[in-house]
């Protein structure tokens, strides 16, 4: 289940539309997409911050271990607001009834393609501006997936507001509340 998650992922990367196309294909199951794909990729994302104890040596490991359960935490409980707020506002906006499943997977592949964004970080030296930029890609991905979660063409762009202010977003607002509550 791993790999398939990390091919679907790798898919999505090059072509989003075909990339829905072949997830809704292979019709994995969402418990298991999460329990063996996401955590899993999230555990490895989480072991990839000691890495930067290789580039700086003003780092400690007590900080980088800190550093690597806040990836983990921050990319869960994204997953988990997300298909929260996912499942209160699709109803009503979709073509045909939304399925639990669908949100499931879906959240897991945004959230997987968010955690790649600290994976690509973490394993460079110095951080680089054009990886800020990536989230908009993962929006642009959110907008493709809009045939695969059913969504009516009028709401489109609130659908990828929404899937975009509940997980692309709070990753980024857990770190800083992490790293204000450590500093």
């Amino acid at each position: 289940m791993f790999w398939l998650f990390l091919k679907d992922m790798f898919q999505l990367i090059l072509s989003p539309a075909k990339g829905w196309e072949d997830i809704s294909y292979d019709g994995a199951d969402e418990r298991n997409l999460v329990k063996y794909g996401l955590c899993p990729y999230l555990v490895l994302v989480a072991l990839t911050v000691p890495v930067q104890l290789l580039y700086h040596s003003d780092l400690y490991w007590f900080t980088e271990l800190q550093q690597a359960i806040v990836t983990f935490i921050k990319f869960f409980v994204s997953y988990c607001i997300g298909v929260f707020v996912l499942l209160i506002n699709l109803p009503g906006h979709t073509i045909a009834e939304i399925t639990e499943k669908r949100v499931h997977t879906f959240c897991a592949y945004i959230t997987g393609l968010m955690a790649t964004l600290d994976l690509i970080q973490n394993c460079l030296p110095m951080e680089i501006a054009w990886i800020w930029l990536l989230p908009l890609y993962i929006a642009f991905i959110t907008w493709r997936s809009a045939s695969y979660m059913t969504i009516s063409p009028r709401y489109d762009v609130k659908f990828v507001v929404i899937a975009s202010l509940s997980l692309i977003l709070p990753p980024y607002v857990i770190q800083i509340l992490f790293n204000f509550v450590v500093s």
